[in-house]
């Protein structure tokens, strides 16, 4: 992933990782204790990892191939997506006071397949941003004149786009699993960052307000 996305996507994996750490960590005993924990401590397996990163990897590869770089913030927004999701659950199943559906809105208990909170949506969006930055300044600071060609790219934007994108994918994952019931959790979260990903695509293709001309 690192040859083809370079160091824009080596930084925004690595604040992904921190970002879904630290969620993971903060309170995990009392977590645990209300059975709403990740398993083993938190740490995740290879399966788990590829359903992360598995959309970057494939964008990382389309950049490697010379398919240009609206692939490489595709990557970098599905990356910003599992941050979200995972702040989301991890930061709503701590301290969210209040659960709920996200087609009907009535209350639901914590832990409920699809369920959100007001606190772990702001989590959610927070952890998106982060790595929305990250990522985003360090591909300013890569695709500088004479390193790639030409490239000027309107941070706010593109921040922006990834962040609202990377939410939205995260919502679609929630609505998603609150239809339907026993779907593998590595299966929603390879969803949501493809989701994460298309969203960014079709803004930066299709709304005029967030293209942009390389």
């Amino acid at each position: 992933m690192i040859l083809g996305g370079g160091p824009p996507m080596y930084v925004a994996l690595l604040a992904f990782f921190i970002v879904g750490t630290a969620c993971t960590q903060l309170g995990y005993a009392r977590k645990a204790r209300a059975g709403l924990a990740q398993e083993k401590g938190g740490r995740r397996g290879a399966g788990h990892a590829f359903a992360n990163v598995g959309v970057a990897a494939i964008c990382s590869i389309a950049v490697w191939r010379g398919l240009g770089l609206v692939p490489l913030f595709m990557g970098i927004t599905s990356l910003a997506t599992a941050a979200a999701d995972t702040a989301g659950s991890e930061i709503g199943q701590l301290i969210g006071k209040r659960a709920f559906n996200p087609l009907t809105f009535r209350r639901v208990e914590r832990g409920t397949d699809g369920a959100m909170s007001i606190e772990g949506t702001l989590a959610g969006a927070i952890g998106a941003v982060i790595v929305a930055i990250a990522g985003t300044a360090m591909a300013v600071h890569h695709l500088r004149p004479g390193f790639i060609g030409m490239v000027t790219i309107d941070k706010a934007r593109v921040i922006s786009v990834v962040t609202i994108a990377a939410v939205l994918g995260s919502y679609v994952e929630s609505v998603v699993g609150s239809l339907t019931k026993n779907v593998n959790n590595h299966v929603m979260n390879f969803l949501n960052t493809a989701v994460g990903a298309i969203l960014f695509w079709v803004a930066w293709n299709f709304i005029p307000m967030f293209g942009f001309e390389f």
